[in-house]
């Protein structure tokens, strides 16, 4: 199936939205929380989906936790 998967009723770790205006530190503070989730879920993978590509500055952050 790739990328999409058929739905499935399943209770989510974390539901989280984040709202700001712009260098507001949503994309900080949105990786900071994947990586403390990770460190809670021992060890799951984070995915990163960047619909604006500025992202990339986060790349060293999550490599290094």
């Amino acid at each position: 199936m790739g990328l999409l998967m058929k739905a499935t009723n399943q209770t989510a770790f974390a539901k989280i939205g984040l709202m700001g205006f712009a260098g507001s530190g949503k994309t900080w503070t949105a990786t900071d929380i994947a990586i403390g989730l990770t460190r809670l879920s021992k060890g799951k993978q984070i995915a990163f989906f960047d619909s604006e590509q500025g992202s990339d500055f986060m790349t060293k952050t999550v490599a290094e936790n």
